[in-house]
């Protein structure tokens, strides 16, 4: 795909900045239209959008729409797993969850995964054996690290 001059890129970029707009004007669900399109728009030009799916996950969050928030936010971050704002918004998302559902072994799964992804291994334990509890599993030692000897 030919990525200067092209008119359809140039649309999608153009819908992407309308979708910004609608999102500061806090209409998000115009905003979410406008940002689906461009997701799919963009899959059936060929690619995938880390930024539109980044930017769908934030306006879903700011909707109280978590689970697709989440969603969202794991396609970008699959999309473009070096990006770093996807990575900061994933947190503040897997953070939300255990907020919403804290009796959800999931959700704290979740949190584990994103605190062992960010380096945070104490956070990581933590949530880990928040999971097991609410699980009925035999919550894990909490010790971060290898053990070596």
């Amino acid at each position: 795909m030919k990525l200067t001059n092209n008119t359809k890129l140039e649309h999608l970029m153009g819908e992407l900045r309308r979708g910004y707009g609608l999102q500061e004007e806090r209409n998000r669900e115009e905003a979410q239209k406008v940002y689906r399109g461009v997701v799919e728009e963009a899959r059936r030009l060929g690619f995938e959008s880390g930024f539109a799916l980044w930017n769908l996950a934030i306006v879903s969050d700011y909707a109280g729409e978590l689970d697709m928030a989440f969603d969202y936010i794991m396609q970008a971050i699959a999309a473009d797993p070096l990006a770093r704002p996807f990575r900061d918004s994933f947190d503040v998302i897997a953070e939300a969850v255990t907020l919403l559902h804290p009796a959800e072994p999931a959700a704290w799964l979740c949190k584990a995964e994103a605190a062992r992804a960010a380096g945070q291994l104490d956070v990581a334990a933590l949530a880990s054996a928040e999971a097991a509890a609410l699980d009925g599993a035999p919550v894990p030692f909490a010790v971060p690290g290898v053990a070596r000897g």
